[in-house]
This record gives C-alpha cells, structure tokens and sequence, in this order.
C-alpha cells in the first residue's frame, strides 16, 4: 500500500492513475523541477524501471536543467505554498509554458527507448 494521507492505493491502482493521467499520448514526456528523488520514490512504487506500468518512459526530464541550458533565464514565481505536490506540479506546468516560450523546439522533446530492449520484450512476451 502506497499512502501519504487518506486511503491508501495500491500500485495497481496508481498505475491506472497515472495513465488516466497521460491520456492516450503513446510517448508521454514527464517534468519536473529537480525530479531525482521524486522519480526514483515513483519508480520505486512499481519495483522498478522495467515494472512501470504502460508506456511510461524510464526517466523524467529535469526543467531547471531545460533552464541551465537556456543560459538560466529566471522562471517564474511560485505562487502558493511550497511542496504542495498539486501546486508544485502547477507551477512545473507553468514554468515549462515558460520555457517553451523562449526555446520551442525544446517542446518536442521525447524520453523515448529502453534499455535492453530485448529482454523487456522477452519478459512481456
């Protein structure tokens, strides 16, 4: 059981979560704003890399490092409280609308590809 307040979910269910999430994008970009650990917790929910549910992609790209490569224009402010994961993602959401306003070709980014392949397709069957 995965749980921060409230009923818990399993990993089946925020599997569906997250993919209701997506919606029906067959490459699903996922940002965040120094993601490592958040990703790494995510991913641990589900067991591993090669356990992620769908065709959600085995990493998670980086907006202060999208940032860094711009030269470090100044995002935008957070408004509202900090570490509050709706709020966060809205204003990730918000500095990537940033961010894509200077660099559009940044928007087509992809994290697309597995590593070893072959043996994921194996053990899918």
């Amino acid at each position: 059981m995965c749980a921060l307040s409230g009923r818990g979910r399993n990993c089946e269910e925020i599997g569906y979560g997250l993919h209701a999430f997506t919606g029906e994008d067959v490459h699903p970009v996922l940002w965040g704003y120094f993601p490592a650990y958040d990703w790494v917790a995510l991913v641990g929910l589900f067991g591993g890399l090669e356990e992620l549910p769908f065709h959600h992609p085995q990493l998670c790209l980086d907006i202060k490092q999208w940032a860094i490569e711009l030269d470090g224009p100044e995002l935008p402010h957070q408004k509202g409280n900090r570490h509050h994961a709706l709020l966060d993602a809205r204003w990730t959401q918000e500095a990537w609308t940033f961010l894509a306003g200077l660099h559009p070709a940044g928007v087509e980014r992809r994290a697309v590809g597995l590593k070893n392949l072959g043996q994921f397709q194996a053990r899918r069957g």
